[in-house]
């Protein structure tokens, strides 16, 4: 993906709002692939890969693995809106 390229991809689940490119950032950050996050958090490498691309969102339970496995709080991986 080219500088140029990059869009932030927010996906909107009851007000709140996934940064998957921030996900994939945190995850690479952290030295982790998608199948090493995937397997420590219960998903597949695949579901990882559609919550970085902005396909679908992570259950709150899900949410507070992946940001309890890279080391950030839940906020640091969404927004909220307003």
């Amino acid at each position: 993906m080219t500088t140029g390229n990059i869009f932030i991809h927010f996906i909107k689940e009851g007000g709140l709002m996934l940064n998957g490119l921030k996900l994939k950032s945190l995850r690479e950050g952290a030295g982790l692939t998608g199948v090493q996050l995937g397997e420590a958090v219960g998903v597949s490498q695949s579901m990882i890969a559609h919550y970085e691309a902005g396909r679908k969102t992570p259950s709150m339970e899900i949410l507070a693995r992946i940001a309890d496995k890279l080391g950030v709080t839940m906020d640091a991986l969404r927004k909220k809106e307003g």
